[in-house]
């Protein structure tokens, strides 16, 4: 059979696109390809959407059938479908840094083999579609933060705290403390993250409020997903915990 008229080459891209199917929701496709083509597990997927494990495993389970029931066929989609179908590609590509960047278990604070495979992807998509300013927005985000990964780990693999590593930070190192639990807190509700607990754990501690911080680095420990993270989380609730002015 003559090779559809595309000009996607990449066997992974060609998936990916096929995944993205607009017959589906957006979710669905996003959701569908990181599982079927990325291999993330189901829990990295929920933590993307922010959903349970078991609601985003029903949710799997029903694209599939939906796929099934309307016959949709997996095939290479031509160059004039290719935009539309661009946005939830882009997704998938984006979630897959997402959890190279943040993984949702393991031992490594970052997954060095997701992070070139998004990266390969963003290539193949600018070389597709060149110019195309989201395919290089994209593109230029996972560069970026390739380039910051040294950066987060010490030899030993231990995270690096961010007020040690090299870079220009966020708010509560502009603006002070208070304004970066302003800022967390102003975030819309939603679950958080060990990121955000203990973010505000350290706010709290330069505050002086010890133990309110001494509450979110035990809930980002709890939360934490990776064992690197947790030691560090731990390691800097035992030095809370030793430190002075703190109650028993």
């Amino acid at each position: 059979m003559a090779e559809p008229d595309s000009m996607v080459r990449d066997d992974m891209l060609r998936l990916v696109f096929t995944c993205c199917h607009p017959a589906l929701s957006a979710e669905a496709r996003v959701a569908l390809a990181l599982r079927a083509l990325a291999r993330l597990e189901v829990a990295a997927i929920a933590r993307a959407f922010l959903v349970p494990e078991a609601t985003m495993a029903k949710r799997l389970v029903r694209a599939r059938q939906k796929i099934a029931a309307a016959r949709i066929p997996y095939r290479v989609p031509s160059d004039a479908e290719l935009p539309e179908r661009l946005p939830a590609v882009l997704a998938v590509v984006h979630l897959i840094a997402t959890e190279a960047h943040a993984p949702t278990g393991g031992e490594d604070v970052a997954r060095v083999d997701l992070e070139a495979e998004a990266i390969r992807l963003a290539r193949l998509l600018a070389e597709l579609m060149p110019g195309e300013p989201e395919v290089l927005s994209l593109l230029a985000l996972l560069l970026f933060t390739a380039a910051r990964r040294p950066a987060r780990t010490g030899e030993d693999g231990e995270p690096v705290l961010l007020a040690d590593q090299d870079r220009a930070v966020a708010v509560g190192e502009r603006d002070g403390s208070a304004a970066l639990l302003a800022a967390l807190d102003s975030l819309p509700a939603q679950p958080r993250s060990h990121l955000w607990h203990a973010a505000r754990a350290d706010a709290l501690h330069r505050l002086g409020r010890l133990e309110e911080a001494r509450h979110e680095l035990l809930t980002a420990v709890d939360l934490a997903p990776t064992g690197p993270e947790r030691r560090l989380l731990a390691r800097r609730l035992t030095a809370l915990l030793a430190g002075p002015g703190h109650s028993h």
